[in-house]
């Protein structure tokens, strides 16, 4: 678990002691390799935490935020699965939609259906590491072909107002 706002770490690591898991902080300096959560509680660190995970669920899309960045587990080779809640990335979403390159889980009345979608659709792909390579593979290639978009707008925009 990585919160976004790292002054929420103790607060977070309270919720998975109360549910009866063990937590690593990662500012701990001693590893405890039979702990059931890793907690990021550190700065600067999430691209490390995607190089070594199996799949990513990114978060603040459950909730009507906006969504986290979805491209930089991605660029990791990470499987996506994310929640309804995209506004911050409606374009390139669609995009990783349409190549079936991320899973998103859809909106639901329920706090439960909501974690028994995001649940089934986790153990889907850490039970199918042929879907993970699929997936990761195809979000290379969408990732690829959006490369230098930026430019491509300031090209198009001089075309039709020159600095």
């Amino acid at each position: 678990l990585a919160p976004r706002h790292p002054e929420r770490a103790q607060s977070v690591c309270d919720e998975i002691l109360e549910r009866g898991l063990t937590v690593q902080r990662r500012s701990q300096p001693r590893i405890h390799p039979t702990s059931s959560v890793f907690l990021l509680d550190t700065v600067g660190e999430l691209m490390s935490a995607y190089s070594l995970s199996d799949v990513a669920f990114v978060g603040g899309s459950l909730v009507q935020v906006g969504g986290h960045s979805i491209l930089e587990p991605m660029a990791m080779g990470v499987p996506v699965v994310c929640g309804p809640y995209m506004q911050n990335s409606p374009g390139i979403l669609e995009d990783f939609l349409a190549d079936r390159s991320i899973i998103q889980i859809t909106q639901s009345d329920s706090n439960k259906q909501s974690a028994t979608e995001l649940a089934n659709a986790v153990i889907k792909l850490l039970s199918d590491p042929t879907i993970c390579r699929s997936m990761a593979s195809s979000a290379y290639h969408t990732l690829d072909r959006n490369r230098g978009v930026g430019d491509r707008f300031i090209d198009q925009i001089s075309q039709i107002r020159p600095w």
